[in-house]
């Protein structure tokens, strides 16, 4: 009796190890097949830049909202402020219309034309790629992208701290530090 069970549970673990075996084979071709039908989209299709066409913001100063700083700057030579998340550019550029309105349709603000949103528009709107904007400007490999047009979501600067919880403002500078221009 002793023998037939450790036969049947040898038999038990051969056909196991079986099934292990052919599954992981299927699985594997599976993922193959995958591959070869959906090939991974490389970068071609982001809307990205060469850093070396951006503008380097790293000594601009942090916006201050509300007492804390964030990872937005604002960019004189654009105008607009930036940060490091993707915005829809046709949002983005918007500020730069009379009360913010624009036609979607015809990317044209509806109060009169505005050459810094057409402007804007040209410089971040995706060409080629896949993505809601092209960055403009960039810390070491971190690509920003504009947030707002003109000052007016970064009136108050401060420098960046390392821990950009709290806004850092030197004392003898009435609370704001003069805008770097780029």
């Amino acid at each position: 009796m002793v023998n037939v069970a450790i036969v049947l549970l040898v038999i038990v673990l051969i056909v196991v190890i079986g099934l292990l075996i052919w599954l992981s084979i299927n699985t594997a071709q599976r993922v193959q097949d995958q591959l070869e039908n959906n090939p991974v989209i490389d970068n071609i299709d982001t809307c990205v830049r060469s850093t070396n066409d951006l503008i380097d913001i790293e000594k601009l100063p942090c916006c201050c909202v509300g007492g804390f700083a964030n990872d937005n700057r604002y960019v004189p030579k654009l105008n607009a402020v930036v940060g490091p998340t993707p915005v829809a550019y046709l949002d983005a550029c918007a500020g730069f219309c009379s009360n913010s309105s624009y036609d979607p349709s015809s990317e044209t603000c509806t109060n009169g034309s505005s050459n810094e949103f057409k402007n804007c528009i040209e410089l971040i709107k995706p060409a080629d790629c896949k993505g809601p904007a092209f960055p403009v400007a960039v810390i070491g490999i971190q690509p920003y992208y504009i947030q707002f047009a003109t000052d007016e979501a970064c009136k108050i600067s401060s420098l960046c701290a390392p821990n950009p919880s709290n806004c850092v403002i030197p004392t003898g500078l009435d609370g704001v530090i003069s805008q770097v221009d780029s």
